[in-house]
């Protein structure tokens, strides 16, 4: 189907809408605006430019010469409205040469001399749907340089998020430690109100990281218990037999809430130890780079808790081997 465009004529004569109506052809729509006054035009032609987005862009304003001679005299305001509009003058058959002058440095997209011929009318309409499509091209342009623009600031976002957390991470001395430095980091992108961690890595005893400020690590403490119970509750069945020590991570606020946390598996090669709980202020939803971010961080802390866990382990069992041998 083909778009009718708007053409708005003032001051034209009724001969000349009509040479204008039946060469342009029905593609086009003419509206004339000699009918309306001063007010009425200015309050038209102030929507249109507060709303070129929202109105229907006239193609062309097709303006007598002794309307534009009006306005640039008794209106001023009003002529320089005007200039948000693409404007054919038709000017008499033989003006003045001043007034070709000032009306050749007037900023009219086209400037024509009566008669007004068919010719005149499709050179007009020509010129200006190329510029019409030329602007167009150039809005689109612009819209996609914006995007491009936006995109490569999320991805930097995202990237430097990274950096950031795999520096300091890298520093933690345990896995509290690690778990406290990569909640400091992921708040300073991300509405994070909470980072809390479940691992059983394959032995006879869970620990839960909770992130929260409880120095005395015991599971008596209410926010404790509910966000121990909460990570329980999404874990196999297997590990919820299992002996759990509580370790608190400190750093977070806010009690369980299941439609605000996000689970990510904590995996290696395909066999699972853990499971990561991050909180939110409002659920999250990530875009593709921020979901592959999210992927990586948390391959890095569960091969993070493993050494962690690992050594842990090893230390344990140095010291009740050393307590034997005493």
């Amino acid at each position: 189907m083909t778009n009718i465009l708007t053409l708005w004529t003032l001051g034209l004569t009724e001969e000349e809408c009509g040479i204008l109506r039946q060469n342009a052809g029905a593609s086009y729509r003419c509206q004339v605006l000699d009918t309306m006054d001063s007010r009425h035009l200015a309050e038209l032609l102030d929507s249109f430019a507060s709303s070129r987005e929202e109105k229907e862009e006239p193609l062309l304003l097709w303006l007598g010469s002794k309307a534009w001679l009006h306005l640039a005299k008794e209106t001023p305001d009003l002529m320089r409205r005007l200039s948000y509009l693409p404007v054919v003058l038709l000017l008499s058959e033989n003006p003045e040469p001043h007034l070709l002058e000032e009306a050749l440095d007037a900023g009219f997209q086209q400037v024509l001399r009566a008669p007004l011929q068919k010719k005149h009318v499709h050179e007009a309409l020509s010129r200006a749907l190329e510029v019409r499509n030329l602007y167009q091209d150039m809005s689109r342009m612009s819209r996609e340089i914006l995007m491009t623009r936006e995109l490569l600031n999320r991805k930097s976002e995202v990237c430097a998020l990274m950096l950031r957390l795999f520096s300091v991470v890298s520093e933690a001395e345990d896995a509290r430690d690690l778990l406290r430095r990569c909640g400091d980091e992921l708040r300073s992108l991300l509405d994070l109100r909470g980072i809390h961690a479940l691992w059983w890595g394959g032995g006879r005893e869970v620990f839960a990281f909770i992130g929260q400020d409880d120095a005395s690590n015991r599971l008596d403490a209410a926010s404790s218990r509910a966000w121990c119970e909460f990570l329980l509750g999404e874990a196999p069945a297997e590990i919820r037999t299992m002996s759990v020590q509580l370790i608190c991570c400190g750093g977070s606020t806010g009690s369980p809430d299941a439609g605000k946390v996000l689970w990510l598996p904590l995996e290696t090669r395909g066999n699972r130890q853990g499971m990561l709980a991050l909180m939110f202020a409002h659920p999250l939803l990530a875009g593709r780079d921020m979901a592959l971010a999210l992927d990586a961080i948390r391959h890095f802390i569960t091969l993070a808790l493993e050494g962690f866990m690992r050594d842990a382990r090893e230390e344990l069992q140095s010291a009740r081997a050393c307590g034997k041998a005493g």
